[in-house]
């Protein structure tokens, strides 16, 4: 392969990497992380109450009145004292 191939050949292979949907989490009703609490704003899908999907690095508000993270933007993984389970998910 010549250098001017090669050129032209990596912008399109990185074309099609950039293209790839973010990496998904799972995370059961049991599992008290901000994915699963009720003042999350992230963007998440409940699957029969059971299941919270939320992206790999989805990042929410919190809008907890009694959370130490009150209006900060906290990622799915994140968890703090004052959780309270989301209705969606009983």
């Amino acid at each position: 392969m010549t250098r001017r191939e090669l050129l032209v050949a990596v912008p399109a292979a990185l074309a099609v990497f950039s293209s790839r949907p973010a990496l998904a989490m799972i995370f059961d009703r049991e599992q008290v992380r901000c994915a699963t609490c009720h003042y999350w704003t992230g963007a998440r899908k409940v699957y029969a109450q059971a299941r919270v999907d939320t992206g790999y690095d989805e990042r929410g508000r919190c809008n907890n009145m009694d959370s130490p993270y009150r209006n900060l933007y906290v990622g799915a993984l994140h968890f703090c004292p004052a959780y309270l389970r989301w209705d969606q998910l009983d």
